[in-house]
């Protein structure tokens, strides 16, 4: 992303977690954007990329999307199920809102968009569909959408100087 505007979604697959985080510092370095930018989902595979950069001095945020979301947040009078409920009920109001945009044209990833289903509880509390419930309907994952609702998660980190990421379950949003 620069700024507010999606204008390229590289894709990789296949490859090994050491590739993986090679691939993430080459794009570090060449594209000059900091490290702290960077969000990766630290859940299984994801999760041997993030400490790989760690120690290679790269202080990208992790993201385990199944952890707790803060209960606050200023985008909304909800609360959420878990972080990637909030991600995503972000990315939704980041676009009905137009804060956000796409220079770039991606069925797949237009899809994945539209594909999360949600509800809202007796408690106001808004639970995002999980991504094996969408795998299963739509016969895929939504890798593609899954990376741009964290490049706009932090992106909105980023706009509240919120970059202390070390524990995503107590920053107020």
């Amino acid at each position: 992303m620069q700024n507010n505007i999606l204008i390229s979604l590289d894709i990789h697959e296949d490859k090994s977690i050491d590739q993986t985080a090679d691939i993430v510092q080459m794009k570090i370095h060449e594209e000059t954007i900091a490290a702290d930018r960077v969000g990766i989902d630290g859940v299984g595979l994801g999760g041997g990329v993030v400490d790989i950069l760690k120690r290679k001095g790269f202080n990208v945020i992790d993201i385990v999307s199944g952890q707790k979301a803060p209960e606050l947040w200023q985008y909304s009078d909800f609360l959420f199920q878990n972080l990637r409920s909030m991600m995503w009920w972000a990315m939704r109001e980041s676009l009905r809102k137009g804060e956000i945009k796409l220079a770039i044209d991606n069925e797949l990833l237009v899809e994945d968009l539209t594909a999360a289903k949600y509800e809202i509880r007796g408690d106001k509390t808004i639970k995002v569909e999980s991504k094996d419930e969408i795998k299963k309907r739509i016969g895929r994952s939504t890798d593609y959408g899954d990376a741009f609702v964290y490049a706009n998660f932090i992106r909105i980190l980023h706009s509240q100087n919120q970059t202390d990421t070390e524990n995503l379950g107590n920053i107020d949003y």
